[in-house]
């Protein structure tokens, strides 16, 4: 570098020291203009990533309170109308005009037997359902085990004798197959000769022709009698070719049966004998009919029959006797055999049963019982509650000190919410505020509030709802009520005028599913809980910072209640334990200073900007 151009440089950097010298607040500002630039700069192109990170909770179960807030103004001495908190009829004034009474105290009582009884229902029910629960933990006792296993003992015995039973009958259907095959051939020859032999016309006709014949001499003239003695004859005839075809095939079928064929075929041939012999006996009886029709029918014309029609009836009786002793035998052992299998089947059924009772009472109590007992045990706590609670509205109480006046109150009398029962006079101070009307829907007369004042600040008093406006105030098209506020303490701090806070408890559920508030969500009018289906498992599920994952959470569709902006009551969708997203944090990571200002709107600064994002 040669002189001249050292001077020129050395001028430069004078003249800069000279400038910053003599402007030094822009010299600062041009220098941040710098770097900002250079900053934002770099932030572009290395833009941020963002990371959504989901933060775990449970279902729990606990109490939430649900609190009406407002604002008004204290009043001074003051009285107060006591109306009761429900209808009915007087059974018991306690005070007098001018008595002094303390906050709480019992005025009168209306009659409350229907309520008692339902607290003492609900009390039996609690504690059925507690010992229920008690007997169902309880260990079994070595008299228990003993009786099941006896009765599992006395099912396979009783399997055995069925079965046993059902080998019998079998052998004894067989037998008396056996046994009516025996007699059929002869009964089957005797229908036989009787119906188309030819001994009563010696020789001409069948037998059953010749009876017809007979009688349509007779009938000449009588169409009535000519027609019943073609139907008699047509119908022997028929019956006996049913009976006789059905009879060459069961004793063909007959003739394959062996004491030692299956049980099945058994059974079948069984059937199969039954209806051959109801056949045949059906063609014995309609022989029998149309025979016995011939003989009366001559004798009444004064004729004689032929003998040959005597010997055929003689036949037949026997062998209807004989047929009808075969029918009832094999009758009961269709009968024993249908028995004897049904036996065998509710035996199994038992010994299934017996067994199972026997298993769960070495095994203790199952568990999904266990918690439907715990849950029954619940569900009776609450109804007591509330029966406790119905039954204490039907004693007249006053909301706070003072002295009482313009008693209205007589034995007999019946009341209602609206009935005035007597005016509490009080030097104490009360709160008035105005409530809107949903909220004022919430709150009820004896309901807890806690006070605190603008204008004495850490003061906080307790105080009892005592008056709720029965009408509202209609301003610029919103409907407001009055409430007032009884003191339960007295502090002397406190002036009328003063402005009070009021937050009241309208609803307290106890023993209720809840989650956190932000884990709520509304989704065109439906509320969610977003759920990860399988649950997160391990170390990261407990993670103060959230865990990261790739699938989303499900929206699971949920019932809700009573809420403390804190927590919200679950009524239904969940189940007590159960994995949820409370809430979930979106964060930039960020590649460049430039790119994390941007994230936040401005410049400067460092690090992600955490985004939390509830329901």
């Amino acid at each position: 570098m040669n002189a001249d151009s050292i001077t020129t440089s050395r001028g430069y950097y004078g003249n800069f020291k000279l400038f910053v010298s003599k402007h030094k607040v822009w010299a600062v500002v041009i220098a941040i203009a710098v770097c900002l630039a250079a900053y934002w700069l770099w932030g572009l192109t290395h833009p941020a990533v963002a990371e959504t990170r989901y933060m775990l909770g449970t279902v729990q179960s606990g109490t939430i309170i649900e609190v009406v807030s407002g604002a008004g103004q204290v009043s001074p001495s003051n009285e107060v109308t006591i109306n009761p908190q429900t209808s009915g009829q007087i059974t018991r004034v306690l005070v007098n005009d001018g008595d002094n009474v303390y906050a709480g105290e019992p005025i009168a009582y209306i009659n409350s037997t229907d309520e008692y009884n339902s607290v003492q229902s609900a009390k039996s029910n609690l504690q059925n359902s507690q010992l229920a629960l008690q007997k169902l933990q309880e260990p079994p006792t070595q008299l228990q085990l003993t009786q099941d296993q006896n009765a599992v003992t006395k099912d396979q015995e009783n399997i055995v004798t069925a079965q046993t039973n059902l080998a019998k009958a079998y052998q004894t259907s067989y037998n008396d197959i056996v046994s009516t095959f025996l007699t059929m051939p002869n009964i089957e020859a005797d229908l036989k000769d009787i119906d188309t032999g030819t001994e009563a016309s010696k020789g001409v006709q069948w037998n059953l022709d010749y009876y017809e014949s007979a009688l349509q001499n007779i009938a000449i003239g009588n169409s009535t009698l000519q027609n019943q003695a073609t139907s008699y004859r047509d119908t022997a005839f028929n019956n006996y070719q049913s009976a006789t075809s059905m009879y060459n095939g069961s004793y063909n079928d007959y003739q394959k049966l062996s004491p030692s064929s299956a049980t099945s075929s058994i059974a079948t041939m069984l059937s199969e004998t039954y209806q051959t012999t109801q056949d045949l006996a059906a063609a014995l009886n309609s022989s029998n009919s149309f025979i016995q029709y011939y003989e009366n029918t001559l004798k009444d014309d004064n004729q004689t029959p032929v003998a040959e029609a005597d010997t055929s009836l003689t036949k037949l009786s026997s062998d209807i006797n004989s047929l009808n002793s075969d029918l009832s035998e094999l009758l009961n052992d269709t009968n024993s055999l249908t028995s004897d299998q049904q036996s065998i089947t509710d035996t199994n059924l038992q010994l299934t049963q017996d067994q199972e009772s026997l298993q769960q009472l070495q095994a203790g109590p199952d568990a999904l019982d266990v918690q439907q007992q715990q849950l029954s045990i619940q569900q009776n706590q609450d109804a007591l509650q509330q029966a406790e609670t119905a039954l204490s509205d039907y004693t007249i109480t006053a909301p706070f000190a003072g002295t009482i006046a313009n008693l209205a109150l007589n034995v007999g009398d019946t009341v209602s919410n609206g009935t005035a029962a007597a005016t509490l006079i009080t030097k104490s101070q009360i709160a008035t505020l105005s409530l809107n009307e949903v909220d004022a829907a919430k709150v009820s007369l004896g309901d807890q509030a806690t006070l605190t004042f603008d204008a004495i600040p850490g003061l906080s008093l307790t105080g009892t709802v005592i008056d709720v406006s029965p009408l509202g105030t209609v301003t610029q098209g919103v409907v407001s009520y009055t409430i007032k506020i009884g003191f339960t303490t007295q502090d002397p701090d406190v002036k009328a005028g003063m402005t009070v806070n009021a937050n009241i408890q309208a609803a307290v559920h106890q023993n209720v599913l809840e989650v956190p508030a932000s884990a709520i969500q509304t989704v065109n009018g439906q509320t969610f809980v977003q759920v990860f289906n399988p649950p997160i498992y391990g170390a990261e599920a407990s993670s103060t910072q959230g865990v990261v994952s790739s699938t989303p959470p499900s929206l699971v569709p949920v019932t809700i209640g009573i809420t403390d902006n804190t927590n919200t009551e679950i009524v239904s969708g969940l189940t007590l334990g159960q994995q949820i997203v409370k809430n979930t944090v979106t964060s930039s990571g960020t590649k460049s200073a430039a790119a994390t200002a941007t994230s936040r709107g401005g410049f400067g600064g460092g690090g992600a900007f955490p985004v939390i994002r509830g329901g």
